[in-house]
């Protein structure tokens, strides 16, 4: 008699979980999205229900946070130095992450005057500076420190008034940039002309802006052009990032703070993400690897905050990302290098720059220039042999 066949002991895998499957493709979402900038990630938010709040998912925030600081942007490679602007009298040039010293840059003669406290306008543009004299902005100078190159720009304000009697012309430098489809530097300026009446008031109706052209070595009057306007020494209040000049201006005194964005083609402004009444002095303005960034200092609790500007001329564009704890090494941020680095300068005159690393958390490094140096600015800086006399042919771009 045949025996019966033996029953077998069939595994049976477990049934899959379906959250975990969810879990690990949202994982791989995030891995992509969390790459992309900021104006496509808003675009996909309304593909999928699930990504409409991104932003607000620290999960996502901390990868896309993550993605951002660690990206590398061509204007702030390692053979980039550092051009420190100190006591608005003197240039410091270091080395990269090192800041090994280079040299003291010797300044163009027009500025050797002591009186004159020049600022540096926007950042470097291939090998090329702006430089500007704080006090009488009208005083323009585009140099190249590696060949001694350099241009003075015209001030022929007095045909720019037409005749007008009684006009007080102010003048404000807003950005200084490329103009990639002429192939030109250009710089913006604000001519405010303040007519003043017998009763005293003002009127700046016959207030215009103009661009300067190195090409023709001339400025142009925009004719019909009104844009929110600097009120302060622009400072770390104006970028310039792929050619378009950005600043923070107001309309008017004590009016809401607006962003504009610059060039030849287009003029937008977007309302910026502060209150009215938050002054230009706690703001900052910089290109965080390759994105316009606005750092704003709170004094209560004492912090800082930065946010990354989404899409040009959109409004309710920004979004913070970094939120900053105040220590007794930093105080003022006054630049952003490669791979999330945010340069703080310390205490009023103790001549010393901290290194603070948004991907730790942590300050890496301390520049101590010395006792009683009061660092202004740190701009990139890159040597090139760029031409600016006017035996220059044409502008090229390296």
């Amino acid at each position: 008699m045949a025996e019966a066949p033996r029953s077998e002991k069939v595994m049976v895998p477990p049934m899959a979980d379906p959250s975990s499957e969810n879990k690990a493709t949202e994982r791989i979402h995030f891995s992509i999205l969390s790459k992309l900038p900021i104006k496509s990630i808003n675009r996909f938010s309304t593909v999928r229900k699930s990504w409409s709040g991104l932003f607000e998912n620290p999960d996502f925030l901390k990868m896309f946070c993550k993605n951002l600081v660690s990206k590398y942007h061509g204007n702030n490679g390692d053979d980039v130095g550092l051009l420190f602007n100190i006591n608005s009298k003197n240039l410091s040039l270091l080395s990269g992450d090192k800041f090994k010293p280079l040299n003291m840059v010797n300044l163009p003669s027009q500025f050797v005057d002591y009186n004159k406290h020049l600022g540096i306008l926007g950042s470097a543009v291939d090998g090329v500076i702006c430089l500007y004299d704080v006090y009488n902005q009208k005083n323009i100078i585009l140099w190249n420190p590696s060949n001694n190159e350099k241009r003075v720009l015209p001030t022929n304000y007095a045909e720019d008034l037409g005749g007008i009697d009684d006009c007080i012309p102010n003048i404000c430098v807003h950005g200084f940039g490329y103009d990639t489809v002429h192939r030109d530097f250009n710089v913006v300026q604000y001519v405010i002309n303040d007519n003043v009446y017998s009763d005293g008031s003002l009127d700046q109706t016959d207030s215009f802006w103009q661009v300067y052209s190195l090409k023709s070595n001339k400025w142009k009057p925009l004719d019909g052009v009104r844009l929110p306007f600097l009120q302060y020494n622009p400072n770390g209040l104006e970028v310039c990032l792929d050619g378009v000049c950005h600043w923070l201006g107001r309309k008017e005194t004590n009016s809401q703070l607006f962003l504009v964005s610059f060039n030849l083609e287009a003029f937008n402004s977007a309302l910026t993400p502060v209150d009215a009444d938050v002054t230009e002095s706690s703001l900052k303005l910089m290109v965080l690897n390759g994105s316009v960034a606005m750092i704003t200092q709170h004094a209560d609790p004492m912090s800082f905050s930065i946010s990354i500007l989404g899409q040009i001329g959109v409004q309710n564009s920004w979004t913070t990302f970094f939120n900053v704890a105040s220590s007794p090494s930093i105080k003022n941020p006054i630049a952003a290098g490669k791979k999330g680095v945010i340069f703080f300068k310390g205490n009023e005159k103790d001549g010393k720059v901290a290194r603070f690393d948004l991907t730790s958390g942590m300050i890496e490094r301390v520049i101590d220039f010395g006792a009683k140096e009061n660092i202004q600015q740190i701009v990139f800086y890159k040597e090139t042999d760029q031409i600016l006399s006017k035996k220059r042919k044409s502008t090229h771009r390296h």
